[in-house]
């Protein structure tokens, strides 16, 4: 990418952003809507407007290579969905929360499947075809969840971050958390399952501290590392040799 192509970029005020399964597309989500940028051709961009005076607050291509082409993104309480290849490009859009949407995710395991939370307490599951109810709801009672992380190997267990605290939901049991992490005595920033363990996740806050648990055996976390400033973003990585 040469230095005009990257000011195109740079110019875009993104508020989030995301890649598609197949390294084709970046999804940039700012007060206007989205721009999608083709990535060997930074100047070959697609602009969906959402129509709302608020930020993007989240945006996610879908995992899936059989709908690699959809997007996700929170607007406010609103859930919208589209396909960059389709010539009306929205698919659906629906109020998923009654209030401000925190965290959005595509499941691993179904590519129709979406969860949400929300500062209202609750975690929701939505099937995009049919949103007009969720289809599982877990609250989180006075406990406001700031992000949501989807098992990639285990699809019926999420994790959430509240605060200091993770939660770990089971898809296939009660309407409450099965378990909890106190992982940090600050605000989580943000946190990731392992690709490759199902039980290990790893989770960062605003006191410069990582972590990776196993969630199995909450009490005690399995490797501590200390930053020299808060780190924002963590994601698990698959090295291939």
């Amino acid at each position: 990418m040469n230095t005009e192509d990257s000011k195109i970029l740079l110019n875009y005020s993104a508020s989030a952003v995301s890649v598609d399964c197949k390294g084709k597309y970046a999804v940039l989500g700012a007060r206007r809507g989205l721009c999608v940028v083709t990535l060997d051709r930074p100047k070959e961009r697609k602009f969906l407007y959402h129509n709302r005076k608020c930020e993007v607050g989240s945006v996610q291509f879908n995992p899936h290579m059989s709908k690699s082409s959809y997007i996700a993104n929170t607007v406010s309480d609103t859930v919208q969905v589209w396909d960059i290849v389709s010539q009306s490009s929205l698919v659906t859009s629906f109020k998923g929360h009654n209030s401000a949407i925190t965290g959005l995710v595509w499941s691993p395991a179904d590519d129709f499947m979406l969860g949400t939370c929300s500062t209202d307490s609750y975690l929701k599951l939505w099937d995009t075809r049919d949103p007009a109810k969720p289809v599982r709801s877990f609250c989180a009672f006075t406990s406001i969840p700031s992000q949501l992380r989807w098992n990639p190997l285990s699809s019926h267990i999420l994790a959430s971050a509240h605060d200091g605290e993770v939660r770990i939901w089971d898809t296939r049991k009660t309407d409450t958390y099965v378990s909890f992490i106190t992982a940090h005595f600050s605000s989580i920033s943000s946190l990731d399952w392992s690709p490759k363990r199902s039980e290990q996740l790893v989770t960062c806050a605003q006191d410069r501290q990582i972590k990776v648990w196993d969630v199995n055996m909450p009490l005690e976390f399995k490797i501590k590392s200390l930053t020299a400033k808060p780190v924002s973003k963590i994601r698990y990585t698959v090295c291939i040799v």
